[in-house]
């Protein structure tokens, strides 16, 4: 397949080199806003530089490099304007970055349009492709750590950049009916800064799921430490724990299960040295029907990210299914508030300069 890709900063950069590893999906044009970083990419994949997404299309689109694929590396804010410029051109897929939106109602209305015009919307949950963690889906189904009690994930970053992230792979490893149902969450503090998704610095959320598990969950820059590589952005994982014994994963450090006390299964690896060659298998897969990554009607792991801000702002537990009904307005109120708070926050990123290193330096690896 042939993709364009539209956005061109950390994410973007990152994309060109999985596209140089791809076997049946292929670069074709790279656009950005700001030129330098369009010609930059466009320039390692050998293809055109654009600085308009519409211009792009319309460039393309009467040639053998028509793209069928729009690959859309941009921050989450105003992806609705974009995605609807991209759809006039009917590409066969839509590709979004997580998370795919930061407001529930846009999040919906992106899915209600792709498919109005039959386009797939494809989420870039690329740990999906990891074949580590298809190694644990495996595993995590054979290997009996008896009944399951409770789910917990943690992060030092915020819930909107690293949410989707974990529960997706929660809901990939386990199963959809893994992910909470009913949420309590509480938030303190606002993230906004280049490369970071704006949310609530510091979540707290509790909940059940499905199949009867507690789940839990703290993102915050004062969670533990997990044990293992140092990399601040890979400090981020979860441990599922079972009457006879527990699974656990983390970004930096691999996964194991245990049994009885007895680490039955474990497989350690670099995040970093499977990362590039797992993008390229999503991308190359893209033409596949289903597709592991499409963006569920509930939302799936985004909807866990938006009940827990509902419930923050209302001060009452969330069912999940009540996203749809979700006001955007009141998850800008959420933010306003906890802007208005920040300076009570008895966390900041001063206080704990080790967890909240460079962005783009931690995120050019993940």
């Amino acid at each position: 397949m042939r993709s364009l890709l539209v956005g061109c900063g950390v994410r973007g950069s990152g994309h060109v080199t999985a596209y140089g590893l791809t076997k049946r999906t292929r670069l074709v044009g790279c656009c950005d806003a700001r030129a330098e970083p369009a010609t930059a990419a466009a320039s390692r994949a050998g293809v055109p530089a654009f600085t308009d997404v519409v211009r792009a299309l319309e460039e393309l689109r009467d040639s053998a490099a028509a793209p069928e694929v729009v690959d859309i590396c941009t921050p989450p804010e105003h992806r609705l304007s974009l995605v609807r410029d991209v759809l006039r051109f009917r590409p066969a897929v839509v590709l979004l970055e997580k998370p795919v939106s930061l407001f529930p109602q846009e999040a919906l209305a992106l899915r209600e349009a792709c498919d109005s015009f039959g386009t797939r919307l494809i989420v870039n949950h690329q740990l999906r492709y990891f074949p580590p963690l298809e190694r644990l889906r495996s595993a995590a189904a054979t290997i009996d750590i008896g009944a399951v009690l409770s789910c917990h994930v943690t992060s030092r970053w915020p819930l909107a950049e690293h949410g989707t992230h974990l529960f997706d792979l929660v809901a990939y490893v386990f199963g959809a009916a893994a992910l909470p149902r009913r949420i309590l969450a509480s938030s303190y503090g606002f993230e906004r800064r280049a490369h970071v998704a704006p949310g609530p610095r510091t979540t707290m959320l509790s909940g059940d799921n499905e199949l009867g598990w507690a789940v839990h969950g703290l993102f915050a820059p004062w969670a533990p430490w997990l044990p293992g590589r140092v990399n601040p952005w890979h400090q981020t994982g979860f441990v599922v724990t079972g009457t006879a014994g527990s699974i656990r994963w983390s970004l930096n450090n691999g996964w194991s299960i245990e049994r009885h006390g007895n680490v039955v299964l474990r497989e350690d690896y670099r995040h970093e040295d499977v990362d590039d060659r797992s993008e390229a298998r999503l991308l190359d897969d893209l033409g596949t029907a289903p597709n592991r990554c499409e963006l569920p009607p509930d939302l799936g792991a985004l909807g866990v990210v938006f009940a827990a801000e509902m419930s923050s702002a209302e001060g009452r537990p969330v069912d999940r299914a009540e996203v749809a009904s979700m006001r955007d307005d009141e998850v800008r109120s959420l933010w306003r508030a906890l802007e208005a708070e920040v300076g009570d926050d008895p966390v900041t990123a001063e206080a704990h300069p080790s967890c909240l290193p460079d962005v783009a330096d931690s995120k050019s690896s993940s």
